[in-house]
């Protein structure tokens, strides 16, 4: 069975499973993995096309290679079975803290306009899209 390549993509929270893994907290020698991302506001700068999450300009795109241990200026979703998205500026406090709001306020929700609502704020999270994109391919397992 060969092994799995795996991406893992994220801004600052995804240091926290690279250290882990480089501590040996975490066994993940069964796994090619590769970690790409960057702290900071750098995460606007990117976009989904090609197939791939390309930064918006050169700056950022050496900024992500640094952090990469082949240097990779983009993310291709080919090159990868499985692609986890950590952190990435999807603050999913923040799509929920609507819905708690109007609960506390004793507003009803249904299921179906929570899941709405949860779905619309999540899509207008640039990384969110670039996720739903990627995974439209087909290609690495989102």
């Amino acid at each position: 069975m060969s092994r799995k390549h795996i991406a893992i993509f994220g801004d600052s929270h995804y240091a926290c499973l690279r250290l882990a893994h480089g501590q040996g907290l975490v066994d993940l020698s069964a796994h090619d993995v590769e970690y790409w991302g960057h702290v900071g506001k750098r995460f606007r700068m990117l976009e989904f096309r090609d197939g791939a999450i390309h930064p918006k300009d050169d700056l950022t795109a050496q900024r992500f290679a640094k952090f990469n241990e082949k240097g990779r200026t983009f993310l291709p979703a080919a090159d990868f079975d499985d692609i986890v998205f950590v952190g990435c500026r999807i603050d999913i406090a923040r799509v929920f803290t609507g819905l708690i709001d109007a609960h506390m306020q004793g507003t009803y929700l249904s299921l179906g306009l929570r899941h709405a609502i949860v779905r619309h704020r999540l899509h207008g999270l640039a990384a969110y899209g670039m996720a739903i994109e990627m995974a439209a391919l087909g290609r690495a397992r989102i």
